[in-house]
């Protein structure tokens, strides 16, 4: 009687070790599809309320924007973290040195593409900026980005999206999952309308997805922040600069960072 009473005891065990990891993959599921939601409805909404900011300063419906995205972002996230039961990131990386590091995973290979382009010819940059107006529209550039885009988006995506999803399954089908809606999801609040948009945004987003698993969120979050403030500030968005072949000058500041990260961070994915 007693083989049978633990064999009974050993099914019954693992009927309910299933049981319960069907509800944690239900949860996570659940959770997902909560934080995509959550998150088009907070873009929607800010979209929507920005234009109607006082106008006041420049930019203020940027700053808007920014204001709206940034502080409804990390509700959206503790929010279904506990509707989900999700997992924060246990790694014990320093914010700081996690986010430094993920800046510099752009800005090298960035600054070495484009002193190779300017020293060739093949680019050109110029202004006749003064030097303060520079720094001061430089650094509202980088505010903005880290508002309106950086921290909400790695936070949403990269920070809850992809935990949950990788408590389903392996690191790179989460990390091509999570690229996956996040190109959706630009493509649904109509800034990825072109399909080379679009498979620019997978690419930015598979990019962000490895530096958040071989290191930790900031590290997104800083590569996320150097990236489109460099692409923005230099670009006609601000008009302080004049840029030669842009084409190329994009390419510098998309391809070859992108190229070099998942070269040299492909081994690191956990």
């Amino acid at each position: 009687a007693q083989p049978r009473t633990g064999t009974r005891r050993l099914r019954n065990r693992h009927r309910a070790g299933m049981a319960a990891a069907m509800i944690r993959s239900l949860q996570s599921s659940f959770g997902v599809v909560l934080l995509l939601l959550g998150a088009l409805g907070i873009w929607s909404a800010a979209l929507t309320l920005a234009p109607n900011a006082v106008d006041r300063f420049p930019r203020s419906e940027r700053w808007a924007f920014a204001v709206i995205v940034a502080v409804s972002a990390p509700l959206l996230v503790a929010l279904v973290h506990r509707i989900a039961n999700g997992q924060a990131d246990a790694r014990r990386t320093g914010a700081f040195r996690s986010f430094a590091f993920g800046a510099l995973c752009f800005a090298i290979p960035f600054a070495l593409a484009l002193g190779a382009g300017l020293a060739s010819g093949m680019v050109s940059l110029r202004t006749d900026a003064a030097l303060s107006t520079i720094l001061l529209n430089g650094a509202a550039a980088v505010a903005l980005v880290f508002l309106a885009e950086a921290f909400p988006e790695e936070l949403i995506f990269r920070g809850a999206i992809q935990s949950l999803l990788r408590a389903q399954m392996p690191s790179w089908p989460a990390i091509i999952l999570q690229a996956l809606l996040f190109t959706l999801f630009a493509w649904t609040i109509g800034v990825a309308p072109t399909w080379l948009d679009a498979s620019f945004l997978f690419f930015f987003g598979f990019v962000l997805g490895i530096l958040r698993s071989a290191n930790a969120v900031p590290a997104a979050i800083g590569f996320h922040l150097a990236f489109m403030s460099t692409q923005q500030f230099l670009g006609p968005a601000w008009g302080l600069f004049e840029v030669g072949n842009p084409d190329l000058m994009r390419m510098a500041g998309a391809i070859v960072p992108f190229s070099a990260t998942i070269i040299f961070l492909h081994g690191r994915v956990r």
